[in-house]
């Protein structure tokens, strides 16, 4: 810290304390407001217009500026009071000087929270304050009496299975190791430095593939140009390998940077869930920008390949953001004009780990039997679009509404839970109220939580009401937190009653949808295999919580599952296109497969065709002269 910083951090303590000084009541009103002038003035001749902007910030304000008086002196001049909405546009102001795009997301948050408002302006709500994490852990536990039966629904993978199983996790440890060694570094150097640094980056992937350099033909890390600061023009994270064993091309989309330095277009593509027109239907906004520049990009370096490598299958593989966009990029190879520019009879295979749904359509949803998607355990984001997350905030608003009493609500938290069971758990963690900071005392025999941080009695209350008297009645017979049946009843009426808002509910468009889980790391994994457009939608239709949602989405969420399958350098005895041995192709027997093959020879000779009549005039012309 240097000696400028020391000074700035003297005097923000300094400007502190002395609002807080007692000052003498026999001062006059004249020698105070000229001591707060003088005090103000410390701040711009101490720190500058810095000092001055966090002076003023400390006060509740958002903007301060050092401003000349007559007398020569310097004010601190604050304006702007910290608010919601000013604190947006201030985000907004700053951000978009260097990312446009980032107003669409100041947008949402707004357009959400003004939804919120209106859900409370029907003078149903009793005015009391009801923490946000005590509804969504009712909300919680609300879904879980329901999601039991979604066990009994997917099919369990056998053990000869085993083969498809160790390629799921092969390909995974392939995208761990373009995450592991294509970024690292090229955020912190200089724009001319990044492509020196890309190169090592790419040795070091080669090495960890045991995979010569002809084979990585294709690299593009977004560091490579920065001055596609626009979603129109911002081109996602990618490369293209060559698997000869899998007589494979692959294209591996990486998912959104967050380390080492996090890149605020992929965080914009994420979270800009609104949606865009694709392909007749309508699909995640901030993926469909992604995908189409990936279709100008990425998609003559393919088409390079397959023509080098007859025969190949395409292979396309991605996590999180890159699932979404290999999702959406499948979708134009092979229902889009991009399919033209395929070499003839290119088989396409997508598997994608952590997908949220991007894809609606007010006619029919297509679900391609080529695309496999992989959930790890209770990952949350298969469920994440704008329209399950507005859901998610009308359910709270609507349990809010009911009115409960906050202590019924812990106890429908706490529900199927034995109370012995929990004071043993408690016991056992050498869990106490000194864990989070609060201090507790006796009276009137209940045990209090001291709540001299709380701002209002209403908060305190809270907490009172829901510290248990040990008298009470809480616990059924057979030992758990009873809450009766017809309060369960009315919980689900609310939340299925729940205004509608204006983003649709998107998709999955695979056919294939896998959860995989692993409960200890000596035991093996087990797979449920779902299979079509309504089972999908289990998934895709609602933000389902769980206390691993969010850990179970993380990289090492995906590497705990698959450690010991697949790894790395290893024969495998699977190749991707045998994956299709997990989708159950009953509905598509007869008929409707039979028109689905004609349909793609007479594609296949009709390109030939116009290849064929196209190259035959060129050599009469060229005959001719």
């Amino acid at each position: 810290m240097n000696i400028k910083s020391l000074a700035l951090l003297f005097f923000s303590v300094l400007t502190v304390i002395s609002r807080h000084v007692v000052t003498s009541s026999k001062r006059s009103m004249k020698t105070i407001q000229k001591e707060h002038r003088m005090k103000r003035s410390i701040s711009c001749s101490l720190g500058g217009q810095r000092g001055c902007k966090w002076t003023c910030r400390m006060r509740g304000y958002i903007y301060g500026e050092c401003k000349e008086r007559e007398e020569g002196q310097t004010d601190c001049k604050c304006r702007k009071p910290l608010s919601r909405k000013a604190l947006m546009e201030y985000i907004t102001a700053k951000l978009s000087k260097h990312y446009p795009d980032v107003h669409l997301v100041t947008d949402i948050i707004e357009d959400f929270l003004q939804n919120q408002n209106r859900v409370y302006n029907d003078k149903k709500w009793d005015g009391k304050w009801r923490p946000l994490p005590l509804l969504i852990g009712v909300l919680y536990k609300v879904q879980e009496r329901k999601d039991r039966l979604m066990e009994t629904t997917g099919r369990p993978l056998q053990g000869q299975s085993q083969d498809l199983v160790e390629l799921l996790g092969y390909y995974w440890h392939v995208l761990m190791a373009a995450e592991e060694n294509i970024r690292p570094g090229t955020s912190s150097v200089e724009q001319k430095e990044v492509k020196d640094v890309l190169d090592i980056n790419r040795l070091k992937y080669e090495a960890a593939l045991n995979l010569s350099s002809d084979q990585v033909p294709w690299v593009w890390n977004s560091e490579l140009d920065r001055n596609k600061t626009e979603m129109s023009t911002y081109i996602p994270d990618h490369l293209i390998t060559i698997d000869h064993k899998q007589k494979c091309v692959v294209l591996t989309i990486l998912g959104t940077r967050i380390y080492p330095a996090p890149q605020p277009l992929d965080i914009i593509m994420d979270l800009v869930g609104t949606t865009e027109p694709f392909l007749g239907g309508e699909a995640h906004a901030g993926m469909v920008w992604g995908t189409r520049n990936l279709v100008s990009t990425a998609l003559p370096k393919l088409v390079a390949e397959l023509e080098k490598y007859p025969g190949y299958s395409l292979l396309i593989i991605g996590y999180s953001l890159g699932a979404g966009l290999g999702q959406l990029l499948t979708m134009e190879l092979e229902l889009g004009q991009a399919n033209d520019l395929l070499p003839s009879g290119t088989e396409i295979i997508t598997i994608g780990y952590g997908s949220p749904p991007v894809f609606t359509s007010n006619t029919t949803i297509p679900i391609l039997e080529n695309i496999f998607l992989v959930q790890n355990n209770d990952d949350g984001i298969t469920g994440a679009s704008l329209r399950n997350i507005n859901d998610v905030f009308f359910k709270t608003s609507a349990i809010d509404k009911l009115n409960y009493k906050r202590r019924l609500l812990l106890k429908m938290l706490l529900s199927d839970v034995n109370p012995d069971e929990f004071e043993e758990t408690i016991a056992e963690n050498n869990i106490t109220l000194s864990n989070f900071d609060l201090q507790t005392f006796e009276e009137d025999g209940i045990e209090r939580i001291e709540f001299s941080e709380f701002i209002n009695e209403d908060q305190k209350s809270n907490y009172e009401e829901i510290v248990a008297d040990k008298d009470d009645d809480d616990d059924d017979e057979d030992g758990t937190f009873h809450v009766e049946e017809d309060i369960w009843e009315e919980v689900d009426k609310a939340v299925s009653s729940i205004p509608s808002s204006k983003e649709p509910y998107l998709h999955h468009v695979a056919e294939t949808f896998l959860v995989i889980r692993r409960k200890d790391e000596s035991s093996g994994v087990e797979v449920q295999n779902y299979q079509g457009l309504n089972e999908t939608d289990k998934f895709s239709q609602k933000l389902t919580f769980n206390p691993s949602m969010f850990d179970d989405h993380m990289p090492g969420g995906y590497t705990y599952i698959f450690e010991g399958l697949g790894n790395l350098n290893t024969t495998l005895g699977a190749e991707p296109k045998h994956l299709e041995a997990l989708v159950d192709r009953k509905d598509e027997k007869g008929f409707r497969k039979k028109i689905k093959k004609k349909w793609r020879v007479f594609k296949s000779n009709t390109k030939e065709f116009f290849k064929g009549q196209s190259e035959r005039q060129s050599v009469k012309k060229e005959s001719s002269l």
